[in-house]
């Protein structure tokens, strides 16, 4: 059956040059003139020179300076099973090859069909191979590649080269690594409009394994760009995805686009993603992160890194530490590991509407702001700035803090100025499970530094210690307090209030059942339920009232910071109180308008007391009707 498919393939092969060759005889006998036309025709030819089986050279034919078929077609290292060649000074020249192979000692190539054109349409080569295969193998490499077709053209419309690649598909080993590339379509154009080279590939999909690790990388769409006005490279990549599976982790990233710039005038690599996604899992670690937009800018002169990401979350699982953190926009400055630029600072981020959340197994941490500004120097120290922000601790062991406030403005190892913490309508307040503490205010400034040693300025502040044995309040319209090796501690209130409350046992209400009472060591029984209601005292055997078992009306009852005790669904407070405390005592100390001055030993020298006629708010306006008067005083004085 072979043998007759052959014998018919040859025929028909055979048939269609003696009809290319037949017009030239024809056209020869009618033209009684000398023409140059020259045929040479060989078949089962044993010379070396000719085709084994089919040998056919027309020259002149039809217009065409030459045209050459062989069958088969054997030159050095090369075989094709047919041949045809044209040449032709109009033309140029054409040549189809029909499966060929060219064989080396480390190199393999193979086309179904191969056409190679020259100067045509002012080009200066073009190349079409259809099934395509190519493969190398040396020393301890190998590598293949294949395509559908492959279509190369040169010197085309100014360019200096243009490959297009259909179903490509490249494989490479290497020194115990194993990579594959493929991509439904490949085009590379080289010196397109003064670019080097211009590469597209539609539907790319690489894999890597080496050492036990694997990675894979995918894309729609992959486009790079190399020496783009005076970048080194551009590519952009639509739907990119990347998979890394390594010895003690794997990572998963994927972004709708991404873009990367190297080498852009002063910078070393400019990275853009949109909706990007990154997860990493690392020995017990495992990171989530994603960014609607992140910008990062590598090697920036004096600022190194810049990294701009909207609406930002990250989330993280170390075990047993647990963290969430996001952001509607972070713009962060600092110090890269893979950087060769100097920063001037060494970190600096920026948050807008930041939310973090840290939990372990002993401990919970919240923090948010409206705006947060983190400075990290190394050198210069570092500065925190946030504006409405709100953060709480709790270290689950009764131990719970809260912080709070407009501004805060918190550093620590400043150069000259050490710490610094400046609160503008903030709030703190601290629990132990024993000891609480509670404050807040308009303005509350406090400096720890070589020059001043330790400054507080404070403005219409209030503090609270709260214990068990009660309350200790302390206000202060304005407050400065001053600690210096020179002139000691000196502390400056003015309109200071202050309270204490000690916490009190309620009277109890009586037992419901009967008990024995003694008295005068006696045992006497108590009186029932009825006695209650009667009002009917306890007396012992010579008459005498022994204690009032009826429970205490309404107006008896003590509640501890002014509770309305008309009312009976007051809920009133104990707390226990060590032996020898009174029931209730209050304590209110006030000062004038002259300050309270404390001088080194602790001795208080007080100014005129005013009794209370208010809270906090009507210090604040007896403030400013003072203050009020002192102008209105001096106004009156300059003009007269």
């Amino acid at each position: 059956m072979k043998n007759n498919s052959m014998k018919v393939f040859w025929s028909l092969l055979g048939l269609w040059a003696f009809l290319l060759i037949t017009p030239a005889f024809v056209a020869a006998e009618d033209n009684d003139s000398d023409m140059s036309l020259s045929t040479d025709i060989s078949i089962l030819s044993e010379s070396s020179e000719n085709a084994e089986i089919l040998d056919v050279e027309v020259s002149d034919l039809l217009g065409i300076d030459n045209l050459d078929v062989k069958i088969p077609n054997s030159e050095e290292n090369t075989e094709v099973l047919a041949s045809v060649s044209l040449n032709d000074e109009e033309m140029g020249h054409i040549e189809v090859d029909v499966l060929t192979n060219t064989a080396t000692s480390e190199s393999n190539e193979q086309a179904a069909v191969n056409l190679a054109v020259e100067e045509l349409l002012g080009t200066d080569e073009v190349d079409v191979e259809v099934q395509k295969y190519k493969e190398n193998d040396w020393n301890d490499s190998y590598s293949n590649e294949s395509s559908v077709a492959d279509v190369a053209v040169e010197e085309l419309l100014g360019t200096g080269e243009i490959d297009v690649e259909v179903l490509k598909y490249k494989e490479n080993e290497w020194n115990g690594s194993h990579t594959t590339e493929s991509s439904v379509a490949d085009v590379a154009v080289e010196e397109l409009l003064g670019m080097d080279e211009v590469d597209v590939e539609v539907l790319k999909h690489k894999e890597n394994e080496w050492n036990g690790s694997h990675t894979t990388e995918s894309s729609v769409a992959d486009i790079g760009v190399e020496e783009l006005l005076g970048t080194d490279e551009v590519n952009l990549e639509i739907l990119a995805h990347e998979e890394d599976a390594l010895t003690n982790g794997s990572s998963n990233n994927e972004a709708v686009v991404q873009a990367t710039i190297d080498d852009l005038i002063t910078t070393d690599q400019i990275e853009l993603n949109v909706l990007k996604s990154e997860e990493t899992m690392q020995n017990q670690s495992h990171m989530e992160e994603q960014q609607a937009v992140h910008l990062e800018i590598k090697d920036l002169p004096l600022l190194e890194t810049l990294h701009v990401g909207v609406l930002e979350s990250k989330s993280t699982e170390d075990s047993p530490l647990l963290q969430d953190a996001s952001a509607l926009l972070t713009v962060g400055l600092g110090d890269d590991s893979s950087s060769t630029a100097s920063s001037l600072l060494e970190e600096v981020e920026l948050n807008v509407l930041q939310n973090s959340q840290s939990s372990s197994d002993n401990f919970e941490t919240e923090k948010s702001a409206v705006v947060g500004l983190e400075v990290a120097d190394t050198s210069l120290g570092d500065l925190s700035t946030y504006i409405l922000l709100s953060e709480s601790t709790d270290d689950m062991d009764d131990n719970t803090s809260s912080n709070s406030g407009l501004v805060e403005v918190i550093s620590d190892d400043l150069i000259l100025l050490e710490d610094i913490h400046l609160g503008v309508l903030d709030r703190h307040m601290r629990d132990d499970g024993e000891v609480s503490t509670f404050s807040e205010g308009v303005l509350e400034f406090n400096i720890v530094s070589d020059l001043t040693d330790e400054l507080d300025v404070e403005i219409l502040t209030n503090d609270e210690i709260t214990a068990n044995r009660g309350t200790h309040r302390n206000g202060k319209i304005i407050s400065i307090g001053l600690i210096n090796d020179l002139v000691g501690e000196t502390n400056v209130d003015i309109l200071p209030t202050e309270s204490y409350v000690t916490a009190a046992l309620v009277n109890p209400m009586p037992p419901t059942e009967d008990v024995e009472v003694v008295a005068e060591g006696n045992a006497v029984e108590s009186p029932n339920e009825d006695s209650y209601t009667d009002n009917t005292p306890v007396t012992n055997e010579d008459g005498d009232i022994v204690e009032e078992q009826n429970p205490p009306t309404d107006e008896e009852i003590i509640v501890v910071d002014g509770g309305d005790s008309g009312s009976k669904d007051t809920m009133i407070e104990t707390t226990t109180l060590t032996e020898g405390d009174e029931s209730l005592i209050e304590e209110e100390d006030e000062s004038g308008i002259a300050a309270n001055f404390n001088n080194m030993d602790g001795n208080s020298f007080a100014g005129s007391s005013l009794p209370q006629t208010g809270g906090f708010f009507t210090g604040v306006m007896l403030l400013m009707i003072a203050l009020s008067l002192l102008g209105s005083g001096w106004t009156i004085r300059k003009l007269a």
